[in-house]
């Protein structure tokens, strides 16, 4: 007879509980400091494509307008 067993779990948010983490390093060391450094570059990204946004938008708007 074999028996398996499995546990499943989801968070949500940017970055995973401790725990996960934890286990990503006994996995593999140093993956946890990749995965953040990955959320951190990600965070970047996503700014400075919000700030051209805006900026573009505010020179649309001032050439409209002026």
């Amino acid at each position: 007879m074999t028996i398996a067993a499995f546990t499943a779990s989801a968070y949500m948010g940017p970055v995973a509980p401790a725990q996960q983490a934890a286990a990503w390093e006994q996995v593999l060391p140093g993956s946890a400091d990749r995965i953040l450094k990955m959320a951190e570059e990600q965070q970047k990204h996503r700014h400075h494509l919000e700030r051209t946004s805006v900026e573009g938008a505010a020179r649309r708007a001032w050439w409209v307008s002026g």
